[in-house]
């Protein structure tokens, strides 16, 4: 579930709790026979993964600016 979560955030550019639950929700309930509370637990946990991705990927590339040019 937090794949699938992940998955739809990346492609639709969504960094934002509220939006991924928009556009995954249904998605979850209908492919998944857990309890409603699992799609936000999946929700949540897959929104801070890319929201920490993108944090770490910005910092790496000024990261990369630095070494390369040597300041």
């Amino acid at each position: 579930m937090t794949n699938l979560c992940i998955t739809r955030a990346i492609d639709s550019d969504i960094t934002s709790r509220n939006s991924l639950s928009e556009v995954v929700y249904r998605e979850l309930s209908e492919n998944f026979n857990v309890p409603s509370y699992y799609y936000i637990a999946a929700i949540n946990r897959g929104t801070g993964i890319v929201k920490n991705y993108r944090k770490a990927s910005r910092k790496m590339d000024k990261k990369k600016i630095h070494r390369n040019t040597g300041y």
